[in-house]
C-alpha cells in the first residue's frame, strides 16, 4: 500500500471523528439555547451525591411537576466547562430549584438552561482541531 493511500486514510479518519464530534456537541447546544426560553417550575433536589473530600457536584436528582404529573430529572446542564463548577455551587438534598422543561416533553428538564461561551468553545474546539488536522494532513500530503 501506497504511503498516500495510507495518509490519506489516516487523515480522513482525523476529519471523520471531527465530524462525528461536532455533530454531538451541537445537538446538546441547540437545547441548551433553546432551554433558556423553556417555561419554568419549581422543584427539589431529592437526592444529592458529591465525590468524597471534594466539593465538586457528582450528580444530582431533583422532582418537579408540570400540569398536576410529577417528573425526575437528573440533568444539571446541556453544555459544561469541565472543571469548572465553583465549589460554592453545590445542590443540597431537599433544596428548592427552579426547573426549565421542554413545553413538548415535559420528562426533558433541565436546571441550569442555556450554553456557556466557553462550554461551547471547549465542546467544538478538539472536532475543529481533528478536522483542521485532517484537512491540513490531506492538503500538505498530496502536494508531494
Amino acid at each position: 500500500m501506497s504511503r498516500i493511500v495510507v495518509l490519506a486514510g489516516i487523515f480522513g479518519a482525523f476529519i471523520l471523528f471531527g465530524i462525528f464530534g461536532a455533530a454531538a456537541s451541537f445537538g446538546d447546544l441547540r437545547t441548551g439555547l433553546q432551554s433558556v426560553s423553556w417555561p419554568s417550575t419549581e422543584g427539589r433536589i431529592i437526592r444529592s451525591v458529591r465525590r468524597r473530600g471534594n466539593t465538586r457536584l457528582k450528580s444530582v436528582e431533583y422532582e418537579y411537576r408540570v400540569d398536576g404529573v410529577t417528573y425526575a430529572g437528573s440533568r444539571v446542564a446541556f453544555m459544561r466547562i469541565p472543571y469548572s463548577e465553583p465549589p460554592y455551587k453545590t445542590y443540597r438534598t431537599g433544596q428548592a430549584v427552579t426547573v426549565r422543561y421542554d413545553p413538548d416533553d415535559h420528562a426533558l428538564a433541565v436546571l441550569e438552561p442555556g450554553a456557556p461561551t466557553l462550554a461551547v468553545i471547549s465542546e467544538f474546539f478538539v472536532p475543529s482541531l481533528l478536522i483542521g488536522i485532517g484537512a491540513s494532513g490531506l492538503f500538505f500530503g498530496s502536494r508531494r
